[in-house]
């Protein structure tokens, strides 16, 4: 009798996952995906999370929500995904994505708990986005167009531009209009689409309209031995000249790993200091020149020879 009670409170837990829809549309994407879904990394994750946000399944935004608050979990033995609520510390009650069927009480030892990583949730984050932008409710369209504000990301861009003719609040309209414009500023590869969104902010001193603008006129300094191609290259500086002195131009080598940092005069006594005399080779301490050419003369590698720093280095 006890071993029948056993096999029939097996049976009872095993029952409820005989009702999950393993051949669900939204199963079978988590399935095409699964080794991704249970092992993300911000780098691979990628294809994943496109196809979930392209599939058009309403269930995918709450794929979305239970992984990014860790309350997805994997069956060891089918591999199939449900979200659930953890009973107690050995009991989770677990529901099929298709349709939020309750599924009943499982062991959790048979299920993995997903925790994605801070990296990986912020690209679920940005997917959620998109299904926000869509909600019936105002006001939760409202909050995805303030967190595009706080963080905008390449991919708002198509959702926004696939909303935008949808929206029917005024107020939102505009909103959805000028943060599109903002993301194709930053985001667009078609140079005409951001020569188009530039000139739609003309008079328009907005901050997130400077902020938007600002990388456009930055500048950086690099260095090369010839001028790249198709570069947007603002002025080419000579090493030695008013807008570069040498000691910059030859520090800016250094920074990317194009020579080797200059010895200084610490540098130089630390090293001579242990070392008075060497084959032959004498050294004053007091004598800046007599201290360049020992160092100099004892061939250390890493370092380009130091007499005609003299100027700069003492």
């Amino acid at each position: 009798m006890i071993r029948f009670l056993v096999l029939l409170w097996c049976a009872l837990l095993a029952a409820p996952l005989s009702a999950q829809q393993a051949d669900a549309p939204i199963q079978q994407i988590m399935q095409d995906y699964g080794d991704m879904l249970a092992k993300p990394s911000r780098k691979t994750i990628g294809p994943a999370i496109d196809a979930l946000t392209d599939s058009g399944l309403p269930e995918a935004q709450t794929v979305f929500e239970k992984w990014q608050s860790k309350e997805m979990w994997r069956s060891k033995e089918t591999g199939l995904f449900v979200y659930a609520e953890e009973i107690d510390k050995k009991t989770l009650r677990i529901f099929d994505f298709a349709d939020g069927t309750d599924l009943g009480e499982v062991p959790d030892k048979d299920w993995r708990q997903l925790k994605p990583n801070s990296g990986v949730r912020g690209l679920i984050g940005a997917a959620l986005v998109t299904f926000q932008l869509k909600a019936p409710d105002p006001a939760t369209r409202a909050r995805a167009l303030d967190a595009i504000g706080r963080d905008p990301k390449e991919t708002h861009l198509a959702s926004l531009r696939a909303v935008l003719p949808e929206e029917t609040d005024a107020t939102l309209q505009e909103r959805m209009s000028r943060t599109e414009r903002i993301l194709t500023i930053a985001f667009a590869e078609d140079p005409s689409e951001k020569i188009s969104a530039i000139r739609g902010f003309q008079g328009d001193l907005g901050v997130d309209v400077r902020a938007a603008l600002n990388p456009l006129i930055a500048t950086a300094l690099d260095v090369s031995d010839t001028a790249p191609e198709g570069a947007d290259i603002a002025q080419i500086l000579t090493p030695g000249s008013a807008e570069l002195s040498e000691a910059d131009a030859y520090d800016l080598l250094v920074q990317k790993g194009l020579a080797p940092p200059i010895a200084t005069a610490s540098d130089i006594r630390d090293v001579l200091g242990h070392i008075p005399k060497l084959s032959g080779i004498s050294c004053n301490l007091l004598s800046p020149q007599s201290m360049l050419d020992s160092f100099d003369a004892l061939n250390l590698p890493d370092h380009p020879p130091l007499a005609p720093l003299i100027p700069t280095l003492l």
